[in-house]
């Protein structure tokens, strides 16, 4: 019989839109990878995506404060999670950018060494 085992299925975990429910939805992920490394389990690759920058409009609401605006959201959460929880800091977020022919382009960010 076949078992389903995530420490061996689950390669990748991405969150998409890291704002308010996002954001929250990946400091839970970043806890949980924390623990499985901690108990030396197999920890997936967490991916956030969102295609925003920090607004006034997101602080106080959000998981932002006023130091960040104008960063993109994923980069910020990513940060914050690498710091807060010793993450690999080879775990990449990605940002998506609209470009002038509407068209999306996929950047990816590496957390600096």
């Amino acid at each position: 019989m076949n078992v389903f085992d995530p420490n061996t299925h689950i390669k990748t975990v991405t969150v998409v839109g890291v704002g308010g429910t996002g954001a929250q939805v990946a400091c839970i992920l970043g806890r949980a990878d924390h623990d499985m490394q901690r108990n030396r389990r197999h920890t997936p690759q967490i991916v956030l995506i969102d295609p925003d920058t920090v607004e006034e409009k997101n602080i106080g609401r959000q998981l932002f404060s006023p130091s960040v605006l104008g960063i993109p959201k994923a980069k910020v959460v990513g940060q914050m999670l690498n710091m807060a929880l010793g993450l690999d800091v080879r775990r990449m977020w990605m940002v998506l950018i609209q470009s002038s022919t509407s068209t999306a382009t996929a950047v990816t960010w590496l957390c600096p060494a």
